[in-house]
């Protein structure tokens, strides 16, 4: 495991610890001793569990993506390109971003986030979160296909 320690300044001088070249980084004051044990054991001992949450968290977007088309073919998943955190485009249902929230919160009863809240061009999609079990999108799907009803 290569690791080490840059300095990096944000008014006061900080360590940034690094492992595998940079691909995990975090601002430290000091590095925390308890904590390198850990580390290690991840990095040597985690890709079995990694890949495994990356196969549970794409099959949670398949089975969204397929649910979406057959009960509620109105919202058209946007599938992410480096998260587990999709856009739906609820264009379709012609509410502006003020009626989209209302209607996810109170006739949905889900608390996705708003795109308006990610800038301009976003206020016709909802974020929703897809790293969790597989019953809770089945619910979410089940409710946003009752209240489209």
């Amino acid at each position: 495991m290569e690791q080490g320690t840059l300095h990096c300044s944000h008014g006061a001088q900080q360590d940034l610890q690094y492992s595998r070249a940079g691909d995990v980084c975090r601002c430290h004051s000091q590095p925390s001793a308890a904590g390198g044990l850990p580390v290690s054991a991840a990095y040597e001992y985690g890709e079995p569990w990694y890949r495994d949450l990356l196969s549970y968290l794409e099959g949670n977007l398949d089975y969204l993506d397929r649910a979406l088309r057959e009960q509620a073919p109105q919202v058209r998943l946007v599938r992410p390109q480096a998260t587990y955190i999709p856009l739906l485009d609820m264009g379709a249902l012609g509410m502006d971003s003020a009626a989209l929230k209302d209607f996810m919160a109170n006739q949905v009863g889900a608390a996705l986030n708003a795109g308006d809240t990610f800038g301009p061009g976003g206020e016709q999609f909802m974020r929703i979160n897809v790293a969790t079990q597989r019953e809770n999108l089945e619910q979410f799907v089940s409710r946003l296909r009752l209240a489209l009803e």
